[in-house]
């Protein structure tokens, strides 16, 4: 994780979450909820 910068409170990069759902003959199957997503939050922004 890199040093927040520019007044930045949480940055966060190549953000990744799987979830398993189950197998099948080929191997486990996951489904991808975020992937590769960014996020920078500046000092005084609000999310939501």
């Amino acid at each position: 994780m890199k040093q927040a910068t520019n007044n930045e409170i949480l940055k966060i990069e190549k953000l990744k979450k799987y979830f398993h759902i189950g197998k099948d003959k080929q191997g486990p199957i996951y489904v991808r909820a975020v992937d590769g997503v960014a996020l920078n939050i500046k000092y005084g922004e609000t999310l939501g």
